[in-house]
């Protein structure tokens, strides 16, 4: 089989039923890839134990094959990965990095509730932690959650006298129920997994620089992946759409009798990437995307000319 460029993955997390936000994710993710000659992966990030459902990965599943995106994506045996990987599968990896992290200084046990976040924070963003466990130490009686030491914010003091567009965001590794983040896992799969190109919701991108910080840590040989951030489906009120802003699921147009390339068109129109409705097959994708991509395919070619080819 012929090596791609890059390699990408479709990583949902099942906690509730696939809508229209994530049919706008699949139009981009698979645009991108095609134009980009990039390798696809399935990853079902269920790292949290108990939002995670089987039933709705199940309905994940379902209704890509339904919308034609997984007959289409390409997923060869890659040195043991199964066809659609897990992350509950990959508890004892995460736990052993993460002991490694602790060894180096590079993380540390917080004991520090919500609550008692904001209130130090007051008046300020939500994001940010202060380094009280970092200073002063965990409190060994209380159940602690493990914080990423992102060196970048060393400079923020304790008394919150940083910057808040530089913030403390020494994220959270290992929540204080065990289970492990979506920040530490998505990095840690993304090295394992030899991704290269990462295509998310624009939502996503003020993570970015705590997610290079930690994969610095995990591989310090290892380049970044070239990342894109596309827009995305907002609600009445201005927020993003997901299942709690009463976003569509996808299963509820199928039952309603839409075509699945009605659907692609649907969200492709709601996102102002298509002047009217009208029927979007999978194949006419990458080059309804091409001209808003121009820098970006740009950014592509130079990348890809210095880093080696992803090995299949």
């Amino acid at each position: 089989m012929r090596q791609k460029r890059f390699r990408t993955r479709f990583a949902p997390s099942p906690t509730g039923f696939l809508h229209e936000g994530h049919v706008l994710h699949a139009v981009w993710l698979w645009g991108i890839a095609a134009l980009c000659d990039a390798e696809m992966i399935v990853r079902i990030e269920d790292h949290d134990r108990q939002r995670c459902r089987k039933v709705w990965e199940d309905g994940i599943i379902r209704d890509m094959i339904w919308l034609g995106f997984f007959p289409a994506l390409p997923c060869p045996d890659m040195s043991g990965l199964p066809r659609i990987y897990r992350q509950s599968d990959a508890s004892a990896n995460y736990e052993r990095d993460l002991q490694g992290l602790l060894l180096s200084g590079n993380a540390y046990p917080c004991s520090c509730s919500r609550s008692q976040i904001r209130q130090r924070i007051e008046g300020r963003s939500a994001w940010l932690y202060d380094g009280y466990c970092l200073k002063y130490q965990a409190d060994p009686v209380l159940p602690c959650c493990i914080r990423f030491r992102n060196r970048a914010a060393d400079l923020c003091s304790v008394d919150g006298s940083c910057d808040e567009g530089v913030g403390r965001r020494d994220v959270a590794l290992r929540d204080r129920n065990g289970n492990f983040t979506y920040h530490y896992c998505v990095v840690h799969d993304d090295l394992s997994q030899d991704i290269s190109l990462i295509v998310r919701g624009e939502d996503l991108e003020p993570s970015e620089g705590e997610q290079r910080a930690l994969a610095r840590c995990l591989a310090p040989d290892r380049a970044y992946p070239l990342c894109y951030y596309h827009s995305i489906l907002k609600g009445e009120n201005g927020e993003k759409l997901s299942k709690t802003t009463g976003a569509p699921a996808v299963a509820l147009l199928r039952e309603r009798g839409y075509h699945p390339d009605l659907v692609r068109g649907l969200v492709m129109h709601k996102a102002g990437l298509l002047p009217a409705v009208r029927r979007i097959t999978i194949s006419e994708i990458p080059a309804l995307l091409h001209p808003r991509l121009g820098a970006f395919i740009s950014t592509v070619s130079l990348f890809s000319e210095l880093r080696p080819s992803s090995g299949v």
